[in-house]
């Protein structure tokens, strides 16, 4: 990895560290307020924090493919991406990254998208192009609360700590793999 690379790398990775690490410090403090309370505002705290992580994710993807970009022969170009399987496609179909090493996650990424998108565009109800894995977890999370017909609300803070980890997870190990390729 040339210098420049390497310095990217480590402020990337600070990054990631810092930022995690102060979203859920901060999301914890804020949901002690009102740990497991069912009032329609716990809800709409715990969805807003839901959202606010997977954004974060996105962001974050997004960034380490301007990175890994930035640092290829061909500058491909990634800033036009607006999708997060754009950016993963990018990294497992034109950097070669090992797929089977972040499948796991990136599945999961799958289903908290389609929880994120029945949030925001369906009003906490089923979205109408979710995946039939997403809704087999939405029906049957314990974190979950699902209603009939076809609304959910998160019940505790367990899915949002959940989706930090994965997140974690997910990047670290694309970062891994960065480290390997280079």
């Amino acid at each position: 990895m040339e210098e420049q690379a390497i310095n990217e790398y480590k402020v990337f990775s600070q990054f990631l560290d810092t930022e995690f690490s102060m979203l859920e410090s901060k999301i914890k403090q804020a949901l002690k307020i009102s740990d497991k309370g069912d009032s329609d505002t716990d809800y709409i705290l715990r969805h807003s924090f839901f959202i606010s992580v997977y954004s974060f994710t996105e962001y974050a993807l997004k960034r380490f493919c301007e990175m890994v970009a930035d640092n290829t022969p061909y500058k491909r170009r990634v800033g036009g991406f607006e999708k997060m399987h754009q950016h993963y496609s990018f990294l497992v179909n034109e950097m070669k990254f090992d797929q089977a090493k972040s499948e796991k996650e990136w599945e999961m990424l799958n289903v908290y998208r389609d929880i994120r998108n029945s949030i925001v565009h369906y009003n906490s109800t089923i979205g109408k192009n979710i995946s039939s894995a997403s809704y087999r977890f939405i029906t049957s999370s314990e974190h979950i609360q699902f209603e009939e017909p076809h609304t959910f609300r998160l019940k505790d803070d367990a899915l949002i700590m959940v989706l930090i980890q994965v997140s974690k997870r997910f990047l670290n190990g694309l970062m891994d793999e960065y480290d390997l390729k280079n």
